[in-house]
């Protein structure tokens, strides 16, 4: 499996900000700004929603990682400015299957963090210490994300059996969980194209790997 979910471009039309979703994943962002000389970011793991934006002209070309990819920083300053070429760096160079990355699989299915961890073969206390370890959140953090992610792709079915399926105690506490997460309730949602496209994108529980070649 490849640690790289996708990759991505956006060229900032200047004086516009968009809301960006916590969808569980790093990306390896190379930043090209007119003028000067471009450079390698790594992203945060989001907890919550963030409006962003980006200079006119700016283009950004990004590769979304594998919830829980394991990344050194340094690799940042080796990275060619070829995104054709970095491509084949990332691969490289950023871990494949982790133990944190087998512990989010599991948690983002699994009913408890003791489930989880009996699927992975681990006492819940070691599959704790992986996870917050590897990533600073507690499994709860990719448990109640994955939820409220796989609850949002289906938001065009009726509203109390998306919670029930998803395990919701019910609506209202999805709707709960949405505006935690998403900064909007399931109904706004589901009247917005841009977050739902981006709720759609493959990341943590919504999106299945997908080829970049």
């Amino acid at each position: 499996m490849s640690v790289i979910l996708q990759k991505w471009q956006h060229v900032g039309a200047g004086g516009l900000s968009a809301p960006i979703l916590p969808d569980g994943c790093r990306d390896l962002i190379l930043r090209d700004v007119p003028g000067r000389r471009p450079v390698w970011e790594l992203s945060a793991l989001q907890a919550e929603p963030l409006r962003a934006s980006v200079t006119y002209g700016t283009r950004l070309t990004g590769f979304r990682l594998v919830p829980g990819a394991a990344v050194d920083e340094a690799i940042l300053q080796d990275l060619s400015h070829d995104p054709l070429v970095a491509e084949g760096e990332i691969l490289s160079a950023v871990a494949g299957q982790t133990r944190a990355q087998e512990c989010i699989d599991a948690l983002q299915s699994a009913a408890s963090v003791a489930e989880a961890a009996r699927s992975v073969g681990v006492a819940a206390r070691s599959l704790q210490r992986v996870v917050v370890r590897e990533t600073g959140f507690a499994p709860v953090f990719w448990q109640r994300l994955a939820r409220a992610r796989r609850a949002a792709v289906q938001v065009d079915r009726p509203l109390a059996d998306v919670a029930a399926d998803c395990g919701f105690s019910d609506q209202a506490h999805m709707s709960r969980e949405f505006r935690r997460w998403f900064g909007v309730s399931p109904r706004m949602l589901r009247g917005s194209l841009d977050l739902r496209a981006q709720i759609a994108q493959p990341a943590l529980a919504t999106g299945e790997q997908i080829s970049i070649r």
